[in-house]
């Protein structure tokens, strides 16, 4: 999955939002600025798991809600 975000994307750390570990990615350029930073999660569903990934012109605490936001959430049925 990160690897398609971006060939420069490197893991710097993790977030710990209830429940779940968000590895943090950051690296590389976009536009000529650094790029933004990518969240990223596997989390467990029904029929398996699945890997998230966030990413945004966020600061922290704005990822934090957002992945909160995320995790909390029912995983779509395929039909």
């Amino acid at each position: 999955l990160i690897a398609s975000l971006g060939p420069d994307l490197v893991p710097t750390g993790t977030e710990d939002v209830p429940g779940i570990r968000w590895v943090v990615y950051r690296g590389g350029q976009q536009d000529a600025r650094a790029a933004e930073p990518v969240w990223t999660a596997q989390l467990r569903g029904p029929t398996g798991p699945a890997q998230l990934a966030l990413r945004g012109a966020a600061g922290t605490d704005d990822y934090r809600t957002l992945a909160a936001a995320t995790q909390s959430q029912q995983p779509l049925t395929v039909t």
